[in-house]
């Protein structure tokens, strides 16, 4: 397309893992292309009736491919339109569905997919439109490469429209009446740091020993601005997103908590 269209050749790719991937990416494709992702066995079935019923009232024609299907279509077949192409996309739908799984499926589906103009896969897009790894992507960053994704030539995520921006926030709500989707880089982390930090802190009991040390992971650490200790042991930790300081008064010579 981009010979017929007389511009230059251009195609960034760039594989990675699926932990090297933001969780919020995970989320924000299945939230915006196939929401049953993690149930059904490659194929939507209800979602392929209703197209086929507008199709035939004689609405807008709307793709209903999950993502294994567009996974098989972009690894195993060319970009032709026949019964026949349909019939072994779904031949390899099916197969993939049984030996990769849904984790293989998803990374090999955001290394593959094209989500620019000559631009392929989550790393390659991260890095052309937003300056960054796949694994940094925030929320909305995610949500637009999604906006993107039914035409990535015509819709560019780095440069959104304002029909973009408004996909984008139809996006970012689905995300969060979703489960989270357990893959891809950050998808342990407490969401809800501030309530954890706090639990830890108030229930401390008393300790004979001299020192205890709590391992936070990064999420919890960047909750956490700074903290203010007194002569007598007692430390007040502001806390992002909330205007209450919780003060904490341990004895120092029986308890210590330590931030590593």
């Amino acid at each position: 397309d981009q010979y017929k269209g007389g511009k230059p050749f251009k195609l960034e790719h760039k594989w990675v893992p699926l932990l090297q991937i933001a969780q919020p990416l995970v989320q924000a494709v299945v939230a915006s292309e196939d929401n049953l992702f993690l149930d059904h066995n490659g194929f939507d079935i209800e979602q392929i009736q209703k197209a086929r019923d507008e199709a035939e009232k004689g609405k807008r024609v709307r793709g209903a491919s999950t993502i294994s299907q567009q996974t098989a279509k972009n690894v195993f077949l060319l970009p032709t339109k026949s019964y026949i192409r349909k019939g072994i996309e779904a031949y390899f739908t099916l197969l993939i569905e049984w030996i990769w799984g849904k984790e293989r499926i998803m990374e090999v589906y955001l290394n593959s997919i094209e989500m620019g103009d000559g631009i392929y896969g989550a790393e390659a897009v991260a890095k052309a439109h937003f300056k960054k790894q796949a694994s940094r992507l925030n929320r909305e960053e995610a949500a637009l490469i999604a906006a993107s994704l039914p035409n990535p030539r015509k819709f560019n995520s780095g440069k959104p429209s304002p029909y973009m921006l408004k996909r984008q926030g139809q996006i970012v709500s689905l995300m969060g009446k979703l489960l989270k989707i357990q893959m891809g880089y950050g998808a342990g982390e407490i969401e809800n740091t501030n309530k954890i930090v706090v639990f830890i802190i108030l229930d401390i009991p008393p300790f004979k020993k001299p020192a205890i040390s709590f391992k936070l992971n990064p999420q919890i650490k960047a909750a956490i601005k700074g903290s203010e200790t007194n002569a007598t042991g007692g430390a007040t930790y502001p806390f992002n997103n909330t205007k209450t300081k919780t003060k904490i008064k341990p004895n120092p010579t029986t308890a210590n908590i330590v931030f590593i």
